[in-house]
């Protein structure tokens, strides 16, 4: 009697989740298909750089004394040289989290970028694109659907409309005047059918980072219910039939493709569901250390503003055409800058303005401070991605890179930019139990050969359909019994 009392609650548990979260686990399978193919819209460096003018060094670089009593010993977080328009910028962010940014050409400070400059910088975009400013619209806004996750200091943002097929739009920080999101007709098309409703993303929900964090979780965990019990469920109902006692379903039709496909694809539903919870992190499962730390003893000792305007003194007389940006990349106590040009080509400055590529001996030096004096130092350069340095979609892996092996604690992994020796990733506990138990459950990546197009394709393309048939079945069955027009369950 206590096991079919069991059973009964467990059926009333299924049928009443299926009814209630069963479309919506559909719908994340449905736009699961869809990401595949069409993710969320975002702006990819490389294409931020490509869209930058040159800099020009004509009446630069000047950088007048700091206002409001700061001094010139200052520590500052790190910098960044680029065009604004006709305009070269420095933006400087303090150590105290202060941001500002200065007219090179005149050496005063700028407040919030204003509606002209922005044209000008969509000037440069535009032409970047092979697209017309002549018919194009602005208009400010605090944030979008397409806007919602980036960072809030950059709000409001300016948004420019460009009149092509695409109706191209470029967002703009109306604090540091930066391209910080480009979607087309296309992208957002597929954004609404994809990453919105995978995500849970409505900007009216994610606005409120906690709240949309809840949700996803409560929502996963119930269909992570729904899932478990459903598998349980499909076990419990298969009985022996035929001569030879096997075990097949004892149900036809409609109620058959619901049960045998249910055991198959619901435990593919409940691999999907729990690992996109995992995603979210929920109670500090999969806690990994703070990369920022190791950043701030990567980088060693902080720039002062007057070494940074000895610096960008020295760097043009050294720095090669084309240039689209130099930033800071300071390492082991040393302040170093890095160039970049819009197609991407790369080259590190030593504090006198002259050439400095990253050596063996930095390298040494950077591992060193990763993983401490008293341990021995194992680092290789990376030519090619490896199980937890990889590219994904769209979202590239940086390489060449350097791996660095921790022995304390032992099986850290650091991952720095070979032309800076940045840290880029780390892969300590949490980064490797995030790398498998999300990622690899989530996509099925667990190798190369399946990130590939045609196995993404051929795998998640059919399971993805069969888990949405079984979920559509399962709440179209819980609907029709509750309306007493159908058999019990």
């Amino acid at each position: 009697m206590r096991a079919a009392a069991i059973l009964r609650g467990t059926v009333l548990v299924h049928r009443y989740l299926g009814i209630g979260v069963g479309v919506l686990m559909a719908l994340w399978c449905l736009s699961g298909i869809v990401m595949i193919y069409r993710p969320y819209p975002r702006l990819a460096e490389t294409e931020r750089l490509a869209a930058l003018a040159p800099l020009s060094w004509r009446n630069c670089c000047t950088v007048d004394p700091p206002e409001e009593g700061a001094a010139a010993d200052a520590p500052i977080q790190s910098f960044e040289l680029e065009m604004l328009g006709p305009v070269p910028v420095l933006r400087l962010l303090h150590s105290d989290g202060r941001f500002e940014m200065v007219d090179l050409a005149s050496g005063r400070r700028v407040g919030a970028v204003e509606q002209s400059l922005t044209w000008s910088a969509a000037a440069h975009f535009g032409a970047s694109r092979g697209l017309s400013l002549k018919d194009a619209s602005h208009a400010t806004l605090d944030h979008d659907q397409w806007t919602v996750a980036l960072a809030r200091a950059d709000r409001p943002f300016h948004k420019i409309t460009f009149d092509d097929p695409q109706r191209t739009v470029a967002y703009f920080s109306s604090r540091t005047g930066k391209l910080v999101q480009v979607t087309t007709r296309s992208q957002r098309f597929w954004g609404w059918l994809g990453a919105v409703p995978h995500w849970l993303y409505p900007a009216m929900l994610r606005d409120h980072p906690a709240a949309w964090s809840q949700v996803v979780i409560w929502t996963s965990l119930a269909g992570s219910l729904l899932a478990v019990t459903g598998v349980y469920l499909g076990f419990a109902r298969m009985r022996p039939r035929g001569a030879h006692g096997a075990w097949a379903s004892p149900y036809r039709g409609i109620m058959y493709w619901h049960h045998i496909p249910g055991i198959v694809f619901g435990a593919f539903v409940l691999m999907w569901v729990v690992s996109g919870l995992l995603s979210m992190n929920p109670w500090g499962l999969m806690e990994g250390g703070d990369l920022r730390a190791d950043r701030r003893a990567l980088s060693g000792a902080t720039p002062t503003l007057q070494q940074i305007r000895s610096l960008i003194e020295a760097v043009p007389r050294n720095s090669p055409s084309g240039v689209v940006s130099i930033r800071s990349a300071p390492l082991d106590g040393e302040l170093y800058a890095i160039s970049t040009s819009a197609e991407g080509a790369r080259m590190r400055f030593a504090f006198d303005g002259s050439a400095a590529p990253l050596t063996d001996a930095d390298i040494d030096r950077a591992a060193q401070r990763l993983v401490g004096t008293a341990n021995p130092v194992k680092w290789a350069r990376l030519a090619a991605e490896d199980a937890y340095h990889y590219s994904v979609g769209d979202d590239a892996a940086s390489l060449p890179a350097v791996r660095v092996e921790s022995a304390a604690p032992p099986g850290v992994l650091y991952y720095l930019d070979a032309v800076t020796g940045e840290l880029i990733d780390k892969a300590d506990s949490g980064g490797r139990a995030y790398r498998w138990w999300h990622s690899g459950l989530h996509r099925l990546d667990f190798a190369p050969a399946l990130r590939t197009f045609f196995a993404r394709t051929a795998l998640m393309l059919p399971l993805l359909l069969g888990a949405a048939a079984v979920c559509i079945l399962g709440a179209y069955l819980g609907i029709r019994r509750v309306s007493m027009s159908g058999p019990r369950l």
